[in-house]
């Protein structure tokens, strides 16, 4: 039986439920054996782990109550028409829809997706063991809650403990987006580190044009500068050739001199 409980009115009002049976339908009619855990979804459907029917009910907002999967007892993953549950204790919702139910003498944590697939999050035969979840070992857990960062917590029954399966662990796409992510960081990082390479080369490129420029700058400075000087040089060569000229003929014209005084005396 589910009951409804209203605490500012201190009221108790059944649901669903009435004997110890099995039956969907109305709520009015429906039939439970021993439920013993109950979520809520966003949308206000209730989902209850219907204990020794071994299946995982819903009761929608209009009242009507349904098998969501499970049969007859056993283990099972696949479709929800076809998966099978052992003495499932606790069911929980996260925010994306998927239910997480513990499946307690199946000593696993099973998942609901929102496209109707159940597969086993983790464990396998009954034991303890952490690590990843295709390894770790349950030991009939009941209790179980998700996060809001998705982390899902089991009160593992049996080995008495709380264990934690995290986020990543609970979604294998997100594992493989993770690797992606990090493949593109590391491919982005090469990216950067190419890029200023590039960045270097070019600069270095450039100091090298502008100190081959600046040389060929200085070379012409030079040059007019060697052109310059040389017209100097020129002139002052002139300039002594003018003066030694000067002074040749100004001794020839003393030595002229000279000889005529002698002719006379």
């Amino acid at each position: 039986m589910i009951d409804i409980f209203y605490p500012n009115h201190g009221t108790i009002s059944t649901v669903a439920g009435s004997i110890r049976g099995f039956k969907d339908g109305s709520t009015n009619d429906s039939l439970f054996n021993l439920p013993c855990c109950i979520t809520v979804s966003n949308d206000g459907t209730l989902y209850v782990a219907d204990f020794y029917n071994h299946r995982i009910r819903k009761i929608s907002t209009n009242g009507i109550l349904s098998t969501v999967t499970g049969s007859t007892l056993g283990f099972k993953d696949g479709s929800t028409n076809d998966a099978l549950f052992h003495l499932p204790y606790c069911v929980t919702i996260s925010h994306d829809g998927t239910l997480y139910v513990a499946d307690t003498c199946n000593h696993k944590i099973r998942k609901i997706s929102t496209n109707g697939i159940v597969s086993t999050v983790a464990g396998s035969t009954q034991g303890f063991k952490d690590g990843n979840t295709n390894d770790s070992l349950f030991n009939y857990p009941h209790g179980i809650a998700v996060s809001h960062d998705g982390t899902l917590y089991v009160a593992d029954y049996g080995n008495h403990r709380i264990r934690k399966i995290s986020a990543m662990e609970l979604y294998p796409l997100l594992q493989d987006q993770h690797k992606d992510l990090k493949m593109e960081i590391q491919v982005l990082h090469y990216s950067i580190a190419h890029m200023l390479l590039q960045y270097h080369m070019v600069t270095y490129m450039l100091l090298i044009r502008v100190i081959t420029e600046l040389e060929k700058y200085q070379q012409m400075e030079l040059y007019t500068l060697l052109q310059d000087q040389q017209k100097d040089v020129k002139m002052e060569i002139q300039m002594i050739h003018y003066s030694t000229n000067q002074v040749v003929l100004q001794s020839r014209m003393m030595v002229h001199y000279m000889l005529l005084i002698l002719i006379i005396t």
